[in-house]
């Protein structure tokens, strides 16, 4: 260093220069022998493993949020068949083997092969949280709800914080009818993961039934952006439309509606609640003054009605809007026999509580009742 300039000399910065990477070979060397006897020792796992895992699981997650179902479990058995007691893969396919059973309407056939999966990780992980999370979907979409509950209680019991175990038992709890310690679950997941997005739409779901509309929608909004998956942007929307609805924001309604059914055409509740948005309009007669407008609006609900009982035949409230609105434009018979499918469809819907089952099957009998009294000309409906 020079005294006078008090700058540093080029002999000094090389000195410096050659001593730092000495030090840094040094610290290289101290460090590779580290973690190769960490690695014979098992005290040490390098993150490559892991790394390959989690672009896998990623890749299979694009495709479950797509709807592609079978994609994701061709990718998974392919990933199962170099690795066989990976947890993560086998819980995954759990989950997935349940979506598909749930969202086909086959949960008598798939419910028990997502719990085979479910408990094969169990078997070689008995302490891992997301595994008995798993079996308690599997148990859900059976309708198992007392396993369900254990499941979910044990999956907690491993991981308190597991916000996706929260959400799982309250919508257990919704299922059965009980939603206020349903929504008491949501909210406890919410303050565990405040990014998740089911919580947000179930939140959503919970306040939008006690008629406190406009938190609803701001939950349900904020779960549409967050979320990568399709079915539950469309579950958001068609929450939100049932609110404008409710508070006969008819645009809203509508546009909400309709965004839902072009974001998965697959969601038979989506088409319901368009076709019934559609029907709720055709009745404004300051908007549509002649009779043939009314009714030509009419016939399109109808057809957004038949598309959801082509995806899910035992919608019992479907039925019961159809018998409504083919009441409407008086074709008595007609309207009869879908009230008759209703009713003997109610007790297999899934989409409704075991409260909703109850309270569906008495006003189908009501209006099927109403129907052959009136020689099957009814009035406008009253609104669920």
């Amino acid at each position: 260093m020079d005294p006078i300039t008090n700058q540093m000399s080029y002999a000094d910065s090389d000195h410096i220069r050659r001593n730092y990477r000495s030090l840094l070979k040094k610290l290289a060397i101290v460090f590779l022998c580290a973690a190769v006897i960490g690695t014979l020792t098992g005290l040490f796992v390098w993150p490559i493993p892991q790394m390959r895992v989690a672009e896998n699981i990623q890749m299979v997650e694009d495709q479950y949020n797509a709807n592609n179902f079978d994609e994701a479990l061709s990718i998974l058995e392919g990933h199962l068949k170099e690795d066989p007691d990976n947890s993560t893969y086998l819980i995954k396919k759990s989950l997935i083997l349940a979506q598909k059973g749930k969202q086909s309407l086959k949960e008598e056939e798939f419910g028990p092969k997502a719990a085979s999966a479910a408990e094969a990780a169990i078997a070689l992980y008995p302490n891992e949280s997301e595994a008995y999370r798993a079996l308690g979907y599997a148990y859900e979409i059976q309708e198992k709800y007392e396993e369900a509950h254990s499941a979910y209680d044990q999956a907690l019991l491993l991981d308190p914080d597991n916000a996706r175990a929260l959400y799982g038992k309250g919508h257990t709890f919704e299922l059965e009818g009980d939603m206020i310690s349903a929504e008491e679950r949501y909210r406890s997941a919410l303050l565990k993961d405040p990014m998740f997005d089911e919580a947000y739409v179930g939140v959503g779901r919970a306040l939008a039934q006690k008629g406190e509309g406009e938190e609803a929608v701001e939950l349900l909004t904020k779960a549409f952006w967050l979320t990568h998956n399709i079915r539950l942007k469309a579950e958001a929307l068609t929450v939100v439309a049932s609110v404008a609805l409710i508070e006969a924001s008819m645009e809203e309604a509508i546009g909400a509606a309709e965004q839902a059914i072009t974001i998965d055409p697959s969601y038979s509740n989506g088409w319901y609640i368009y076709g019934k948005v559609l029907y709720e309009d055709s009745l404004n007669e300051k908007k549509y003054r002649d009779t043939s407008t009314r009714n030509a609006l009419i016939l399109k609900s109808i057809q957004q009605l038949q598309q959801a009982l082509r995806l899910n035949p035992n919608q019992a409230m479907v039925h019961h809007q159809l018998g409504i609105e083919l009441g409407a434009l008086k074709r008595p018979f007609e309207a009869s026999e879908a009230f008759r499918k209703g009713l003997a469809s109610v007790d297999n819907d899934i989409t409704l509580t075991v409260t909703e089952r109850i309270l569906v099957k008495r006003k189908l009998e009501e209006s099927l009742q109403a129907a052959v009294k009136q020689n099957g000309i009814l009035q406008p409906p009253k609104s669920f």
